[in-house]
């Protein structure tokens, strides 16, 4: 990427998905059982847990996403981007231009600027 270019990231929230299993947060962990029961073919939720494991690991039901296999909050995220070189880093919020609308209320967007 050239200097100046801008990446927007979005990517699962871990800080806010961890927070939301270890408080027991029913209606965000409830929203998330909701999300995932509409899987065609379902998926088997057995407790808070699978869902963590989903949000972290699952992308199979849309072939245009790939499959997570690193979780990050907005401190190690935005940790990473510096560290391989972008200056501006900070989080965004969401737009409907390039965000997913289903997935806004536990998905991270960080905007980068190198």
């Amino acid at each position: 990427m050239k200097p100046g270019g801008m990446l927007l990231l979005g990517v699962p929230d871990a800080g806010k998905v961890v927070r939301a299993y270890y408080e027991e947060d029913k209606d965000f962990l409830g929203k998330l059982h909701r999300h995932y029961s509409r899987r065609r073919p379902p998926v088997e939720i057995f407790g808070n847990m699978d869902l963590v494991n989903y949000i972290f690991r699952d992308q199979l039901e849309n072939p245009k996403y790939t499959i997570h296999y690193w979780a990050y909050d907005a401190n190690s995220l935005s940790g990473l981007l510096r560290a391989i070189g972008f200056r501006l880093v900070k989080k965004q919020e969401f737009d409907h231009r390039y965000c997913n609308p289903e997935r806004k209320f536990y998905t991270l967007y960080i905007k980068a600027v190198k």
